[in-house]
This record gives structure tokens, sequence and C-alpha cells, in this order.
């Protein structure tokens, strides 16, 4: 199982951002393997809340965003909707240190359901690792 958050899937689908490239590849790779993609319910949210925010920041035509939204939704991507997700993003919040447990929501879907979690949110990789040795940065990704 591969977990990917809404910065992978944003990163896939703007080529203004550093992980564009990385990001894409990856996707295809996977897709054309038929991995299993997944996440937790707050991608929906994310994606949602960061085009708003680049519409509002006037880095995006709320059109794109439209597109580009439908586009993220139209991703195979399983939404893992299981309430251990949220204790677990709690405790591993506090275990790293982090101010909210949205990132930590996706870890908790990696950690329980024995998945490795791609993110193009360096910081997080840097908080979580080396003690969760199933965190990647997708700017490291290789096809082999």
């Amino acid at each position: 199982m591969i977990v990917v958050d809404a910065s992978v899937v944003l990163a896939s689908c703007l080529p203004s951002e550093i992980a564009h490239t990385s990001a894409q590849s990856a996707l295809r790779f996977w897709l054309a393997r038929n991995e299993l993609l997944c996440a937790p319910p707050l991608l929906r949210a994310e994606l949602t809340a960061v085009l708003r925010k680049l519409v509002y920041t006037q880095r995006l035509e709320q059109s794109s965003a439209d597109q580009l939204l439908q586009l993220s939704l139209q991703l195979p991507i399983q939404i893992i909707d299981d309430t251990a997700i949220y204790p677990r993003s709690l405790t591993l919040a506090h275990q790293f240190g982090q101010p909210r447990a949205y990132d930590t929501q996706y870890l908790a879907v990696a950690e329980l359901f024995n998945g490795v979690l791609w993110t193009a949110d360096e910081r997080f990789v840097r908080a979580v690792t080396p003690t969760c040795t199933n965190v990647f940065d997708i700017n490291t990704f290789v096809v082999e």
C-alpha cells in the first residue's frame, strides 16, 4: 500500500511545484503497476483548501483550480476511513512534536495498514525520520 498526501497529488498537477516532475513520475509508475494508492479522508479537504488558497492569493485562476480539483478527485486513491486513524494520529503528532495532527493522519494510515508514505513535505520527513522508516520524500523517487 502506498499512502500519498495532498502535497504529492498537488505537485503532480502543478508545474510550478518543485516536486512536480518527481510526483508525476511516481504516480504514473504506481498507476501503471496497479499499486494500491491510499489516503485518509483529510486528503480531499486539503486539496480543496490549498487550491482555494492559491486562487485567493492570485497564484491560480478559479477555473484552473476547479479543473485541478476534479482531476485530483478522479485519481484512483482509496480513502481509508477508519476511526483508528485519529487516536494514532494524535499520538504520532505528540511523539514527533507536531503542532497539528494533519500530516500524522497520513502516517497513521501507512502505519496501521502496513504501507509507505510519500510526501513532498520535507519538513515532515525530517521530523519523523529516522524513527519512521516508511516515510519518503517524493523528490527522492527514482524509477528502478
